[in-house]
């Protein structure tokens, strides 16, 4: 083969790899301009005649006693303000059983690698270790029982006055192996039922802070399609914007900001696809198809008791329970609607957490053959749907991982030496994937949309994004090797307010 026919094929594939990344940022803000339209578009303008449902907020804790208080006052406000809602907190034995491994991680560690960041502790219990210094494990164990469990934190701040005229329950989940979807479910056991078809679990986080104009446009949007359709809606889920912890650095926003471009583009367009697969299609291939895999996320799920029971609560068998919960509700064949307004969540603040929450995360996308299994297990789904729901979550978990080489390569690209076709569809990837999107968010979000802010914004973006592939890298080679870990998923403490 000739060395100018090496070029040309070099520079054809070259090309065509830029063609197809661009080519899906295109698509990505397509998505995002419909769902800005969809956000924009007023919710609800009918009068409601229908009384609002009674939804059950059910927020799990585990090692969160700085942060329940704070929980506890928001939610009193939604409380008062909303008649219909309660509240259920769910603490866990586990906790108490993971402080002798924490003791013995620690221990072993030596006091030298004591910081928040390593183990899941409060500033106060790194403080009160650096003090004292532990060398043994029962040294470590004795600081440590010294603090307040979460569970202790809620039942003090539940005898106040204030809070024990609201309709707020505890319950405190016995087993000492399950994560978050354990809990909530044995909230699901716990809460009285009543009527399970007219009455909702509403799973939020600890740090998540539903405002009383979301919910009021919640039970609003609820009760207007009972009114139209004469039934309640199964399933309603909240999507967020991310935000970064006040004082965060550049990294830290780009991070924010490349989550809720994920939110707008892919998310919320899964969502329009799952629910347009349902309503003009038959149930055949064709439906299949076209509804692809309803993605779910742990807060701001709102579901139906009776079709919370239908599909079998929250996976118990995953690493974690959002995404496996969406398969399950798809081979189901349970539709689910968008929240007509979007929520706000928290993003780590530092390069090591956000790595953490990344590998954490792409466990979803790792656990769907576990998923299928399971489904199987039920008897939910034809094995054809679950091929289907597999290559789709297969498909965009590979988008997540290669998301960061796909940056560098577009960015390569519009740089190299190739030819002009080649640079110049790679320059347009990077406007496409980068400097419109954050132009977009940065007016969505009321924040300076002038070059220069958005041309701060897309370089914070693009790095975060180039980062982004770590995490699942790091989530991949260590289901390989086999890796587990007993204690908390959660990677991250929030301790200061969002920006």
């Amino acid at each position: 083969m000739s060395a100018s026919s090496r070029s040309s094929r070099t520079a054809l594939a070259g090309l065509l790899l830029a063609a197809g990344i661009t080519g899906r940022h295109a698509v990505g803000l397509l998505e995002l301009r419909r769902s800005r339209r969809a956000l924009i578009r007023p919710a609800c303008p009918d009068p409601i005649d229908v009384p609002a449902p009674t939804v059950h907020l059910v927020v799990p804790v585990l090692r969160e006693q700085q942060a329940v208080a704070s929980l506890l006052d928001w939610c009193a406000t939604l409380l008062e303000a909303l008649p219909s809602l309660t509240l259920t907190v769910v603490t866990t034995a586990r906790e108490d059983a993971e402080r002798q491994l924490l003791a013995e991680q620690i221990a072993a560690a030596g006091p030298g690698a004591l910081r928040a960041g390593r183990f899941p502790l409060t500033a106060d219990e790194c403080q009160a270790l650096a003090a004292v210094r532990p060398t043994t494990t029962g040294e470590v164990a004795a600081v440590l029982d010294g603090f307040l469990s979460t569970r202790d934190v809620v039942v003090g701040l539940l005898a106040e006055p204030a809070l024990a005229k609201l309709p707020i329950g505890h319950l405190h989940h016995p087993g000492v192996e399950g994560r978050k979807a354990a809990q909530v479910n044995h909230a699901a056991e716990q809460i009285p039922a009543g009527d399970e078809t007219e009455s909702y679990l509403a799973v939020f986080d600890v740090d998540s802070r539903p405002t009383v104009e979301q919910m009021t446009l919640i039970l609003r949007e609820l009760a207007s399609h009972r009114q139209r359709a004469g039934s309640w809606p199964e399933i309603m889920q909240q999507s967020a914007l991310f935000t970064a912890p006040a004082g965060s650095g550049a990294l830290a926003h780009g991070a924010a900001r490349m989550q809720s471009l994920w939110t707008l583009r892919r998310e919320l367009a899964s969502f329009r696809r799952y629910r347009a697969g349902l309503d003009r299609y038959p149930a055949g291939f064709r439906r299949t198809v076209v509804r692809g895999l309803a993605q779910t996320v742990g807060h701001g799920l709102l579901v139906r008791r009776d079709v919370f029971a239908q599909v079998g609560g929250l996976p118990t068998s995953t690493t974690l329970d959002d995404f496996p919960f969406g398969f399950q509700v798809t081979m189901a064949g349970v539709p689910v609607r968008s929240a007509p307004m979007l929520g706000r969540a928290p993003m780590p603040d530092t390069l090591t957490e956000l790595v953490r929450q990344g590998r954490r995360w792409f466990n979803n996308y790792l656990d769907y053959p576990r998923c299928a299994r399971d489904a199987t297990a039920a008897g939910r789904g034809r094995p054809v749907e679950r091929a289907v729901a597999l290559a789709v979550g297969g498909y965009r978990g590979t988008g997540w991982l290669l998301r960061g080489p796909a940056a560098l390569t577009l960015l390569g690209l519009a740089v190299s030496r190739t030819g002009w076709p080649t640079r110049l569809t790679a320059a347009a990837g990077l406007v496409v994937g980068f400097v419109e999107p954050a132009r977009q968010l940065a007016r969505l979000e009321d924040r300076p949309a002038d070059p220069l802010s958005v041309a701060h914004d897309s370089v914070d973006l693009f790095c975060a994004t180039v980062l982004n592939s770590v995490g699942p890298a790091w989530a991949v080679a260590a289901r390989l090797a086999g890796a587990r870990t007993a204690l908390s998923p959660k990677a991250h403490r929030i301790t200061g307010e969002a920006s």
